[in-house]
C-alpha cells in the first residue's frame, strides 16, 4: 500500500464504515452495483460530512496529500475541506452545480475501487477557455493481475431518478463516440500530471503520438488513437453514478433489502432496452446506483456546505 492509499485510509476509509453500504454487483448485459447510507436524519448528515471531508482528495493530487499530511494540514479536514473549496474550486452557480455528484463519485470509487488511481484533475486542468475539463466527471486508471491496463471515464448525476437515468443514456451516446473520446484523451495526456507507474506509462505513449500525429487529418489521429489502446490492450471502463432521491427505500428498514433490490431491477429493465453496441472501444458499462434518502439536505447549508463558504 502506497503512501497516499494509508492517508486515505486513516482518514476517510475508517469514516466511512458504518456510513455508506456496498453490495454485491448484479451482472447482465452491463454492470449494476447498489450502494445505500446510513438510514435516519443521522445517515444523510454523516454522509453529506464525509464528502465534505473527501474534498481535499477531490482537489489535490496523491502527491500535495502526502505533503499535506506531513505538514499536518490534514489534522483537522473541516479547515482543510473550507480551503480547497476557496482555493481550487471555480465558483459555480447555484447548488445543484454538479460538485456534489462528482465529490460523492469520487468518494465512492477512492473507498471501493483502491486500485484505481487518478490521472486527471479537474481542479487543476483548464480547457482553452479556462474552464474546468468538460467531459468527463472522473477520468481513473487501473492495473488488474494480468497485467491489463483499464481507463476508467466516468459520468455522475445528482438529482431525480428520471433526470439521472436519462441524462447518464444521453451522455454515454455523446460522450463515447470515436471523435468526442480521442479529442479528450489528446487533451489530457498533453498535461504534466500522473500518480503511478500505470499513468506515467499511458499518458506518455498518447502524448508521443499526439506528436507524431500533430499535423495529421482528425480522422487519421483518432484511427491511430483506437489502435493505439487497441494493440496495447488498453480497455476502458465507464462507471456511471446515479444518484436519486428515494425517501421511501429508507422508511421501512424491515424491508430495506428487499426494497434495494426492486431499485436495482428497475435501473436494469431501463438500460437493458439499450443499445450502447457504437461506444468506443466497446466498453465496460458500470451503473453505480446510489439511492438517497434527501438531496435536498445534502445541497443546503447544514448538509455538504456548512462551513464551507
Amino acid at each position: 500500500m502506497n503512501e497516499y492509499r494509508k492517508i486515505y485510509e486513516e482518514l476517510i476509509v475508517k469514516k466511512s464504515e458504518g456510513i455508506i453500504f456496498s453490495y454485491d454487483p448484479l451482472h447482465d448485459q452491463y454492470e449494476y452495483q447498489p450502494y445505500s447510507h446510513l438510514t435516519g436524519t443521522a445517515g444523510i448528515k454523516s454522509l453529506a460530512k464525509l464528502m465534505r471531508n473527501n474534498l481535499p482528495f477531490y482537489c489535490y493530487g496523491e502527491s500535495e496529500i502526502v505533503q499535506e499530511y506531513a505538514r499536518g494540514r490534514l489534522d483537522d479536514l473541516e479547515k482543510c475541506a473550507r480551503y480547497a473549496y476557496i482555493q481550487r474550486l471555480p465558483k459555480r452557480q447555484g447548488t445543484s452545480d454538479g460538485l456534489l455528484s462528482e465529490v460523492l463519485f469520487d468518494l465512492l470509487i477512492e473507498i471501493f475501487e483502491p486500485q484505481a488511481t487518478n490521472l486527471a484533475l479537474r481542479t487543476i486542468f483548464r480547457q482553452n477557455d479556462n474552464n474546468e475539463i468538460k467531459g468527463y466527471d472522473l477520468t481513473y486508471l487501473s492495473k488488474s493481475g494480468d497485467n491489463t491496463i483499464s481507463l476508467w471515464l466516468g459520468q455522475a448525476k445528482m438529482g431525480d431518478y428520471r433526470y439521472c437515468i436519462s441524462s447518464i443514456h444521453d451522455d454515454l451516446l455523446s460522450k463515447y463516440t470515436t471523435s468526442y473520446f480521442t479529442k479528450q484523451i489528446y487533451f489530457l495526456c498533453d498535461k504534466p500530471y500522473a500518480t503511478s507507474n500505470e499513468s506515467k506509462y499511458l499518458l506518455g505513449i498518447v502524448d508521443d503520438l499526439n506528436r507524431s500525429m500533430i499535423n495529421a487529418p482528425t480522422d487519421q489521429r483518432e484511427r491511430e488513437l483506437v489502435k493505439l489502446f487497441e494493440g496495447k490492450d488498453i480497455s476502458i471502463k465507464i462507471p456511471c453514478l446515479l444518484a436519486y432521491e428515494n425517501e421511501l427505500l429508507y422508511d421501512n428498514p424491515a424491508n430495506f433489502a428487499i426494497n434495494l433490490c426492486n431499485e436495482i431491477e428497475k435501473v436494469r429493465l431501463f438500460y437493458s432496452k439499450k443499445n450502447y453496441s457504437s461506444l468506443v472501444l466497446k466498453p465496460h458499462i458500470m451503473f453505480m446506483v446510489f439511492p438517497l434518502s434527501s438531496i435536498e439536505q445534502i445541497r443546503d447549508e447544514e448538509g455538504f456546505y456548512n462551513g464551507l463558504r
